[in-house]
C-alpha cells in the first residue's frame, strides 16, 4: 500500500471558498477531472481561481446534447476554436487548459441547504463591466 504524509499546508485545506457576490469574474483554470453524473453521463468537473480574491470555484460540464453548450463556450473561449470546429475533449486538452484565464458569469447556487458559487455562463471575452465596477 502507498504511504502518504498528512500536512497543514495540504492544497485542499488551503483552498479558499468563500461565495463572491454574482457576476462577472476572471478566472484561472486550475485543475479538472472527468467523471459520471448519477445518470450515468459522462461529466467533466474544472476547478476555477478568481483572480482578485483567491477563492476557488468548481463547476461540471455534462456531456448532453442540453447541457453541452457550456462545455463548448469553455473550449471557445480558451482556444478560440470556431464553430464547426471538432474538439477531442481529453486529458490532453484539459490539463493544456490549466493556466489559462477566461471570464466567467457566477451566480449563488443553493442545492439541500449549502450555499456555492456556480458558473453561469461562460464569456468569449471581457465583458463590458467587472465585478468592482458594479460596486
Amino acid at each position: 500500500m502507498p504511504v502518504i504524509k498528512i500536512t497543514k499546508d495540504d492544497k485542499r485545506d488551503t483552498q479558499k471558498r468563500e461565495l463572491l457576490a454574482p457576476g462577472d469574474y476572471q478566472l484561472e483554470i486550475i485543475d479538472h477531472e472527468f467523471g459520471l453524473t448519477q445518470n450515468g453521463d459522462d461529466k467533466l468537473t474544472i476547478q476555477f481561481r478568481e483572480e482578485d480574491s483567491g477563492n476557488f470555484v468548481w463547476s461540471n460540464f455534462m456531456f448532453t446534447e442540453k447541457t453541452v453548450w457550456k462545455l463548448k463556450s469553455l473550449i471557445k473561449a480558451v482556444s478560440g476554436a470556431e464553430d464547426g470546429a471538432e474538439v477531442d475533449v481529453n486529458d490532453e486538452l484539459c490539463s493544456n487548459m490549466h493556466g489559462n484565464k477566461i471570464w466567467a458569469y457566477i451566480e449563488i447556487d443553493e442545492y439541500n441547504g449549502k450555499r456555492r458559487n456556480q458558473v453561469k455562463r461562460i464569456h468569449t471575452e471581457k465583458p463590458s463591466s467587472s465585478p468592482a465596477e458594479n460596486f
